[in-house]
């Protein structure tokens, strides 16, 4: 499956949090614990790229961690335009989408309207 790195980064809290629910079906909790070992390939790749650009461009705090102060607008717009680019890219992710049944999904699922939302679509198929 095709999708820009920002519309899956965004759904990663999203499917973490359906993770964490206890009482998934064996067979869901299996394609989506797969599918999200796929996925954490890209965002281990993405960390790594932005970590990189903010010891580049960063500077010691006073607790010795590197960061961009937004107030410094020459290296902070210089990180924001970057990073904007790498998040348009597309990345080719080995999931199968709608591989979970939204029926397959316990009655009780304690999961925010936005977060089923984020999910419907990509990892979870509504019923047809």
């Amino acid at each position: 499956m095709k999708i820009t790195l920002q519309k899956l980064l965004s759904k990663k809290d999203s499917l973490t949090k359906l993770l964490n629910n206890e009482g998934l079906p064996i067979k869901v909790s299996y394609r989506l614990s797969k599918a999200m070992d796929a996925l954490d390939k890209e965002f281990v790749y993405f960390e790594k790229a932005r970590n990189s650009k903010i010891q580049e461009l960063g500077k010691k705090d006073a607790d010795g961690n590197i960061t961009i102060d937004p107030k410094d607008a020459k290296q902070f717009n210089k990180y924001s335009a970057e990073l904007l680019k790498v998040l348009a890219e597309e990345v080719e992710v080995n999931v199968e989408q709608g591989q979970v049944e939204l029926d397959d999904l316990p009655e009780d699922i304690k999961l925010s309207p936005a977060d089923m939302s984020n999910l419907v679509g990509f990892l979870i198929k509504e019923k047809e």
